[in-house]
């Protein structure tokens, strides 16, 4: 009964008499904003709609997954370069220890003055500088995974694409 009387008594007071009722003169005067083309206003709604760039986002993201899955089936090459310097080159002169003791084994024999062993050059078996390089290159020829990958990936790019025109109407 109570309410009813509350109810009854507030429609019974005059629009200024009403508490916390904001007088019509003191509401502010609202003012034409610039006029826009219909196009102009479709962007500015499109800019605005958060949906759209969500789904715009998920289109961008479908697109970098369908890049990488391409990425699988591409040939790669890598490279390395390595420089040692060592203290010193270590060199073996094999030729000139076989022919002094092919000469010594001689010595004893009637040819023991006629066999002088040739000059012979050190063999050198580690530089004092080396520079060494390698190159791979890598094909992938059979990797089913990879297809099925680059099938997924262009689906979702389909998907992102159809969810992004949706969006957009």
């Amino acid at each position: 009964m109570l309410q009813l009387w509350v109810f009854t008594s507030l429609l019974a007071l005059a629009p200024g008499d009403a508490p916390n009722t904001p007088n019509v003169t003191q509401l502010p005067a609202i003012s034409p904003g610039p006029s826009l083309t219909l196009a102009q206003a479709l962007d500015e709604a499109a800019t605005r709609n958060l949906t759209l760039q969500a789904t715009a986002l998920e289109l961008t993201r479908a697109q970098a997954q369908l890049k990488l899955a391409w990425s699988t089936l591409l040939p790669t090459v890598s490279g390395q370069v390595q420089f040692n310097h060592n203290d010193h080159e270590d060199t073996v002169d094999i030729a000139g220890q076989v022919m002094t003791m092919l000469g010594q084994a001689l010595a004893a024999t009637p040819f023991a003055g006629q066999f002088e062993p040739p000059a012979s050059e050190p063999l050198v078996m580690r530089q004092q500088e080396e520079l060494r390089g390698s190159l791979t290159a890598t094909v992938p020829l059979v990797v089913p995974q990879a297809w099925a990958m680059k099938g997924v990936a262009e689906a979702g790019v389909a998907v992102a694409s159809e969810g992004f025109m949706q969006a957009r109407e």
